[in-house]
């Protein structure tokens, strides 16, 4: 009994040490309520909890007969409070006025069942707690309630309240939905599992209303002209000072433009993915991969997959002002599908007529090692052609990605660092970045693969994040995407590549359209960001890119097949380009993947030599020196990519160089001669870029079977008819090469 004595003495000695104007109940509760606060909220309101409590900024304290001075109030307003309010039930029972206004709670652990003045207006509730009995006086606005949350507390008769303030609330959030001509699709943004039978629901588009009556509005076989914004604006009449809205962007799109609707990319920081993750696997959504991890984090991005997307994207999404989810994502979006579709129909030209990448058209004295990271379908690693030019990871296990075994880049597409390029594209493209660069100059080239015959935003997205944190300062992007709406996750790798001084060169496409003149409201990313397409003002315009089309070198005009158009820069060869394929072979494709490489490998060349200049000012050189041609209107900066013009304007120096002449030849050299597959054609030491020159191949009795007229300093021939009736027999052939009216040069070939 003694013992038992001395405890209970010890234990109120103590709480009357710790606070002595106060009951140790309270005292106690208020300590154990302070720790469990967000450390934002403990530094904003510094309770020193070995003070006396009536010092505690807040706390009002009132001497109750026969009990002490107890808890009565506390004012927490504007005190910094994040997520859930820790509970105050149990001990605080004369608590009578608790004021939370203006913090960012979004969950309320437990209330004093005494409470008469409650303040929890400007928080982010999505719901309320069940403890409200005795209450006078509620406030409830600029919080994220529905009609449903509020009725359960005037209908429940639980409570009667003398003065209660509940409007406005916080929008009800935004969605979008992607549908197709003849498709069906169902908005729906007031996502409440039994809503009011006293709610009325009206949708309105370009301030018409256009449905009354429907929760959910549902729209068969839409039409391109039922693409746009539809506001949903939700009242009830127990609550007539009250108006909920939300809105749904509807975007109705070809087949092919359709985003992935079975998956979600999450952008986050690392601390919250743990919570995100355990969100959506609630609503049935599994992590399928993962990226973006620095010094052994979490990942930043993750790709899940699930199904019902409009109704966990609406969840999820943080964007919209006022007015946050649950888990404060930054950014939730929908995964799109990459277009490259090069074409590859036969040409006998490598690179066409006036190319200077099958023999280099000047020597660079000396230069330093660039790092390129080249986003395409993967490269052949084992091609003897660049097997020099491949980036190697001196600390694959210590670089803190999320790959530990990156040696030379990564399959985004499987996620591994085995890379096998099974469509062809990529390789292609690396073998024009990388051929016969300039003496002294020597490029590492990241091999980071985003698709194989298809790709994902989400792997696109994922390669140039990585490609940033690598430190390269070159990132090809032979690639893209058509979506009426930006991404923010790519325009932030993009923009984040921008603060780095990283050059992005993308291709313009191949579709033969005009970019900024697109229907459906359809834009082509990423290369749009490099102008002011986005009709609101989100996003910067990023100055770091370049938008390449291809140019068609023997008409010295733009492309068939090529975009156009103000929000594409340059033109550069992607007509007929012969270049390396999988397995040691050679192929020949055209489009502006082609045309993104022939830039990619002259910006390259520029940071070998001068790696102090700016992305800045090679776009500037780039821009200030491009070469009219036929239809120089059709691009911004109204012509070709002039390669030697660029390096002298950087004052990049330059030996030999091209010289234009039509007098005949001095040389020419053919190799290898006899040939299997293609033989090079070089005009004197390929530096002289010769007008009106006469290609023929005729057999040994004299009849053409390969014709061409172009300027050139060098060309291939790949043994095909130029009727494009395949490849000629094997056996002898005699190469004719005239220059204007000069006397030609005739040189037997021998076709095994």
């Amino acid at each position: 009994m003694k013992s038992i004595f001395h405890s209970v003495l010890l234990l109120f000695c103590l709480g009357f040490q710790l606070n002595a104007q106060v009951n140790p109940l309270d005292s106690t509760k208020l300590i154990n309520f302070y720790n469990q606060l967000n450390p934002e909220a403990q530094q904003y309101l510094q309770w020193d909890t070995t003070d006396s409590v009536s010092e505690w900024p807040g706390v009002t304290l009132e001497d109750i007969i026969d009990v002490g001075n107890r808890v009565v109030a506390l004012d927490l307003s504007d005190s910094g409070i994040e997520g859930v309010l820790p509970s105050l039930a149990d001990t605080l029972t004369f608590l009578d006025t608790l004021i939370c206004s203006n913090n960012a709670i979004d969950f309320i652990a437990g209330l004093p069942s005494g409470l008469s003045v409650l303040d929890l207006s400007n928080n982010f509730l999505e719901d309320l707690p069940t403890s409200l009995f005795a209450l006078t006086s509620l406030a409830l606005e600029n919080n994220r309630l529905t009609f449903e949350d509020l009725d359960n507390i005037i209908l429940g008769g639980e409570i009667d309240i003398l003065q209660f303030t509940y409007s406005p609330q916080g929008p009800l959030g935004q969605g979008s939905n992607y549908t197709y001509p003849d498709g069906s699709v169902e908005l729906n943004v007031y996502d409440v599992e039994f809503p009011s039978p006293f709610n009325l629901y009206e949708w309105t588009k370009d301030t018409f209303l256009v449905n009354m009556g429907d929760k959910n509005y549902v729209i068969a076989s839409p039409e391109f002209m039922d693409g746009g914004r539809y506001i949903l604006s939700v009242t009830n009449g127990n609550f007539p000072d009250l108006t909920l809205e939300g809105y749904v962007d509807l975007y109705v799109v070809q087949p092919q433009n359709m985003p992935d609707t079975s998956t979600l990319m999450i952008q986050a920081d690392p601390t919250e993915q743990g919570a995100i993750q355990s969100l959506m696997e609630q609503r049935g959504w599994e992590v399928e991969k993962e990226c973006w991890c620095t010094d052994g984090e979490n990942a930043r991005l993750r790709l899940y997959r699930g199904t019902n997307i409009n109704s966990i994207f609406t969840e999820l999404n943080a964007l919209v002002p006022n007015r946050r989810s649950r888990i404060d994502t930054d950014t939730t979006e929908f995964n799109f599908f990459l277009i490259h579709d090069p074409d590859t129909s036969s040409s006998s030209t490598i690179i066409d007529c006036t190319s200077d990448i099958v023999f280099p058209p000047m020597d660079i004295i000396s230069g330093d090692k660039v790092k390129i990271g080249y986003v395409d379908s993967g490269f052949d690693p084992e091609h003897n052609q660049y097997a020099n030019s491949i980036y190697i990871n001196p600390s694959p296990a210590t670089d803190g990605n999320c790959s530990p075994n990156d040696e030379m880049g990564l399959d985004f597409v499987n996620s591994t660092p085995v890379i096998v390029d099974n469509d062809g594209h990529g390789t292609h493209g690396m073998g024009i970045t990388t051929y016969n660069l300039p003496d002294g100059v020597s490029f590492e080239v990241l091999n980071l693969k985003v698709f194989d015959s298809t790709g994902i935003l989400f792997d696109l997205i994922c390669a140039v994040q990585y490609a940033v944190d690598m430190e390269v300062e070159v990132i090809n992007i032979s690639m893209g995407y058509y979506a009426p709406e930006a991404s923010d996750i790519l325009y932030g790798a993009l923009k984040r590549a921008q603060d780095a001084g990283i050059l992005v060169v993308v291709s313009a496409g191949n579709d033969g359209w005009d970019v900024s003149e697109l229907e459906n409201r359809q834009q082509r990313w990423p290369g749009n960001f490099k102008y002011p397409a986005i009709s609101d003002t989100t996003y910067a315009t990023l100055d770091n890119l370049i938008v390449v089309g291809a140019l068609n070198t023997s008409l010295d005009s733009i492309a068939s097949f090529s975009n156009y158009g103000p929000y594409v820069d340059v033109l550069a060869p992607g007509t007929g380009i012969r270049s390396t394929l999988p397995n040691g072979e050679y192929g020949i494709y055209s489009g502006t993947s082609m045309a993104t490489s022939f830039v990619s490998r002259l910006v390259g060349i520029i940071k070998a030599k001068a790696p102090e200049v700016t992305y800045q000012e090679i776009i500037t050189c780039i821009r200030d020196n491009v070469e009219n041609i036929e239809d120089d209107g059709r691009v911004a900066w109204g012509g070709k990519v002039n390669f030697e013009a660029t390096l002298i304007c950087l004052n990049i120096e330059v030996e030999g160089g091209f010289t234009q002449q039509t007098s005949r030849p001095s040389t020419v050299s053919v190799y290898p001669n006899p040939f299997s597959e293609v033989t090079n054609i070089i005009l004197d030491n390929g530096n002289i870029l010769f007008q009106n020159v006469s290609f023929t191949v005729t057999t040994m009795y004299g009849v053409p079977v390969y014709m061409e007229n172009c300027n050139t300093n060098a060309l291939q021939w790949d043994g095909t008819y130029s009727n494009g009736g395949g490849k000629v027999p094997l056996g002898l052939y005699f190469l004719n090469i005239r220059v204007g009216g000069n006397s030609p040069h005739i040189i037997p070939i021998l076709r095994l």
